[in-house]
């Protein structure tokens, strides 16, 4: 992480860059195997415990995230009890493997967390509640949300979870352009998201100049 190519020093950057700018995303990009997930997570711990941020990290699909959690695992192996308990693999019925940072009480362990691995499927379920859960309020309140594999985001699902982040929410656009797509893999999808996309725009964050009369050179919209 800290060797020649320096991809831990970077990531930390980019991050620091974007949160100091008030920018809400941030484009993380390699091939398969670079490091990518395990860069990222190793600056997700040195930021929690340094100024106790919230990580929000999501991906379509279990192995990507079982990837995080390998990661996590590894590198709070030798951090005491307290400083893991912060990291959290929220699981579905679907997954069979286990990391040293899974939940043993479903989401209860959320209230006291620093960083909170679920699908975007599983998020967006429980957005979907009328009432609230740890999940839930979890992803109101995140600091920065981590999209592994991004590539295979644009569902409906994904669209719904990113807009109920924080307008203060840092988002992590985190993959490989070159690896399989995602997006509406059935009619049903298809017809979803773009009743989703047809509704009115929404913004996330602040803009840089007021959205009515001139633009900043004078000109009128």
């Amino acid at each position: 992480l800290f060797g020649a190519d320096a991809h831990l020093p970077t990531c930390l950057l980019g991050l620091a860059v974007a949160l100091a700018t008030g920018r809400t995303s941030l484009i993380v990009q390699g091939v398969a195997g670079s490091g990518k997930t395990r860069t990222m997570m190793a600056a997700a711990i040195l930021l929690r415990a340094i100024f106790g941020m919230r990580f929000l990290w999501l991906a379509q699909q279990h192995p990507a995230l079982r990837s995080a959690a390998q990661d996590a695992s590894e590198l709070l192996q030798d951090a005491p009890d307290f400083t893991r308990a912060h990291f959290v693999r929220v699981l579905s019925g679907e997954e069979t493997s286990s990391t040293a940072i899974d939940s043993n009480r479903g989401e209860a362990e959320l209230h006291s967390a620093g960083l909170c691995i679920v699908t975007i499927g599983a998020a967006a379920a429980a957005l979907s509640l009328p009432f609230a859960t740890p999940l839930k309020v979890y992803i109101s309140s995140a600091d920065i949300a981590v999209i592994d594999e991004a590539q295979m985001t644009g569902s409906p699902e994904s669209v719904r979870v990113v807009r109920s982040l924080p307008d203060s929410c840092l988002l992590a656009w985190q993959g490989d352009g070159r690896q399989p797509m995602g997006g509406a893999d059935t009619p049903a999808q298809a017809e979803s998201l773009a009743r989703l996309l047809n509704k009115s725009p929404g913004l996330r964050g602040l803009p840089p100049f007021p959205l009515s009369g001139s633009t900043p050179s004078g000109k009128d919209r």
